[in-house]
């Protein structure tokens, strides 16, 4: 069994959509009634985008899983000898077995078609939206602006829609326009093209953002309408749904790789989702700053799902400003379950997995003493690629870190400056070897204190001692710099750090006010079916 991948283009005014219906011939259909009859299998299709009825595709993807020996590049060119006129295959290719249209990493391309002009253009009629009526482009472009980054774009949900979450991703959105060359006599005929890029689309979503960028080019009203439509997530506010057949779904294109974390900053919500451990841990963390409490719920459940979708088996959730969130989602009652707090959001449980103690020396009442013998130097260049592999290995087994990649290393390489810099990484040697790292930082909150942001040995070289020596050193280098204590933060797991510091003269100074909660990804758990996504 092997999984092929399609590249579909299709003119979908003669058909009901993508998705099977009871009243009217799909795209979907057609390709599985010629797919089967081809290859002499049941075959059933699964596409990434369900376009609506009479909305056109040049690079819709679909899936679909055979047993045929014909190799997957050449399905395109046979499968095209037989379907209709209207739809064509422009590529097909086997891909891994596990590779979901819908589910993996993507990034979708819709373009809606304006022919502005006082006449029809016959050429253009099946896949343009002919309207007579001059548009003001610069207002419409003005308007589409306020719609880059992620929004709750339910205002722009066909009110009959079932879906459960309404925020989406814009990536890019602009209005171009091509004026018509003059044929004889000046027509006054221009195409403006409406491009817009995201993660994903809600119910005729494009639809509606076009036909609201239209009454805003009527100057209906001011471009700055648009924030205030996202922001009353009102149907009503919007503008109308334009035509069908306008509307055109350009390609999709799948992210190779993960980016490290995908950070959103708006008015209402203020959270990071760290995913560079997803490929190798299997774990991603949300570390909220700043959301409505209204929304809190949803932001945790869309992340948890889409986290998982992409690969996650363990997801980690922090809230900065409400570190218990068994208290904040669930009010009425304080969970507990088998000894530890959890809240549940949609159809997830989520249980608190360790806190983090900030932990504190005071070097007035506990100066320290003569160092032992250690040689702890500052990281050169040549010994970055080193230092990067020491910290995966002292840190791999710990929940919600991350690896540290050479790029971020370099940027704490001594360059003879020393001091100077808000942190500075430094390499433990014993006899010539390596045996630990430390990282330390001026933190900008307390000028009189250094803060340890990073102390590993590897593992071999542990219970030797050198965790105990390597404290007294740091503590004689914050003396040296003037500074009155040492910091650090370390997770409620980490029993043998904890006992550790609690060893050398560090204090717990405050616990509590910053708790993880994880949800696993198990396959007995329900699953939340995924919204359908139309335009």
């Amino acid at each position: 069994m092997k999984r092929v991948k399609l590249i579909v283009a299709y003119d979908g005014t003669a058909y009901c959509g993508w998705q099977i219906q009871k009243n009217g011939i799909t795209v979907e259909e057609v390709l599985n009634t010629h797919l089967s009859r081809l290859l002499g299998e049941d075959i059933h299709v699964t596409g990434a985008s369900r376009t609506d009825a009479g909305v056109h595709a040049l690079g819709n993807v679909a899936v679909f899983d055979t047993n045929t020996k014909i190799p997957g590049e050449k399905i395109s060119y046979a499968l095209n000898q037989s379907l209709p006129e209207d739809i064509r295959i422009r590529g097909s290719k086997e891909v891994e077995p596990d590779f979901h249209p819908r589910y993996h990493n993507s990034v979708k391309t819709y373009e809606y078609r304006i022919y502005n002009s006082p006449f029809e253009m016959p050429l253009c009629r099946g896949n343009t939206y002919f309207f007579h009526r001059k548009l003001d482009t610069e207002k419409m472009q003005a308007a589409a602006d306020y719609l880059l980054g992620e929004h709750d774009f339910a205002a722009f949900c066909s009110s009959h829609a079932q879906v459960r979450e309404t925020t989406r991703t814009i990536y890019r959105a602009r209005v171009l326009t091509e004026e018509e060359q003059p044929a004889g006599e000046e027509t006054g005929g221009r195409l403006i093209r409406f491009q817009i890029s995201g993660n994903g689309f809600l119910y005729n979503m494009v639809r509606i953002i076009a036909g609201t960028l239209i009454e805003v080019g009527l100057s209906k009203y001011p471009p700055e309408h648009m924030k205030e439509i996202l922001e009353g997530r009102d149907r009503e506010q919007a503008g109308a749904c334009a035509p069908a057949k306008g509307l055109t779904l350009l390609g999709i294109r799948y992210e190779q790789t993960l980016a490290d974390q995908l950070l959103v900053c708006n008015e209402r919500m203020h959270y990071s989702l760290v995913q560079k451990e997803i490929p190798r841990k299997h774990e991603a963390c949300l570390i909220i700053f700043r959301c409505e409490k209204e929304l809190l719920a949803d932001l945790i459940v869309r992340m948890t799902k889409k986290s998982f979708r992409l690969g996650a088996k363990r997801f980690y959730v922090r809230h900065m400003e409400t570190p218990v969130l068994a208290g904040e989602l669930a009010p009425s009652r304080r969970n507990r379950y088998e000894g530890g707090e959890f809240f549940t959001a949609g159809d997830f449980r989520y249980v608190l997995d360790h806190e983090i103690w900030q932990m504190d020396r005071d070097l007035r009442a506990d100066p320290p003493g003569q160092p032992d013998p250690l040689l702890v130097l500052p990281l050169k260049k040549e010994e970055v690629p080193l230092f990067c592999g020491m910290y995966q290995k002292c840190f791999f087994g710990m929940p919600c870190t991350m690896q540290l990649s050479e790029e971020q290393a370099r940027d704490l390489v001594w360059n003879g400056q020393e001091c100077t810099k808000r942190e500075q990484a430094y390499l433990v040697w014993q006899e010539h070897v390596p045996v630990g790292l430390l990282i330390l930082k001026k933190a900008a909150w307390d000028p009189d204190g250094l803060l340890i942001s990073a102390m590993g040995v590897e593992g071999k070289y542990r219970k030797k001692g050198i965790g105990k020596k390597l404290l007294t050193w740091t503590a004689n280098k914050a003396v040296a710099l003037g500074k009155k204590r040492v910091t650090l933060e370390v997770s409620s797991k980490n029993k043998r750090a904890l006992s550790l510091y609690e060893q050398n003269g560090f204090f717990r100074i405050r616990s509590g006010e910053s708790r993880w909660y994880r949800c696993d990804d198990r396959a007995d758990r329900r699953r939340i079916p995924e919204n359908s996504e139309k335009s």
